[in-house]
């Protein structure tokens, strides 16, 4: 345990050190106003081509001051925003954290053997790789919404099973007594 503290302790000391030994960042210096300063940091981070990433840099700057500011959370954001955390929030309370956390157990609980739990956990966590990159390949096809409705309906009939598989062995268990 202490050596995990002293790790943790002495990584985070190193990663200090390095944010300030590279504060120096070409954007923020440009958005200061400070372009000569931007010139030398993009050659040290080896820019093929500095003097272009400065001009690319300075137009985006430019750019971004012609926009107009609006704070995030005004009015006609509310829908948005609401979504955002809807999602995000159901993303967590579906319990799909705690299921993929916890998968050994539950295919033991389930009465799979150790070997078989643990291939099984690997299919899983397989499955979730396909299915995302799946996802990423035909969002642009799909759409957003529509692959969220069926993301959500997928989910919902995965935790369903779930909750078949153990509530028909919680059922299994008190007919038989344990």
């Amino acid at each position: 345990m202490a050596l995990a503290i002293r790790r943790s302790r002495d990584s985070a000391v190193l990663f200090l050190v390095d944010a300030v030994w590279h504060s120096a960042e070409p954007a923020l210096a440009c958005h200061a106003d400070r372009i000569e300063e931007a010139r030398p940091v993009l050659q040290q981070m080896g820019a093929e081509d500095p003097e272009s990433e400065l001009r690319e840099i300075v137009n985006s700057v430019h750019l971004e001051s012609l926009q107009k500011d609006e704070p995030l959370f005004s009015w006609k954001y509310r829908i948005p925003i609401f979504l955002a955390i809807t999602i995000g929030m159901f993303n967590q309370l579906s319990g799909i954290n705690a299921i993929l956390y916890y998968l050994n157990d539950i295919f033991a609980a389930a009465g799979f053997s150790k070997l078989s739990g643990d291939l099984q956990a690997v299919a899983v966590g397989g499955m979730n790789l396909l299915a995302t990159l799946l996802g990423m390949s035909v969002i642009d096809k799909l759409g957003r919404k529509t692959l969220l409705l069926i993301g959500s309906v997928g989910t919902a009939l995965c935790l369903a099973g779930v909750a078949r598989v153990f509530l028909t062995i919680s059922t299994r268990n008190i007919c038989s007594g344990f």
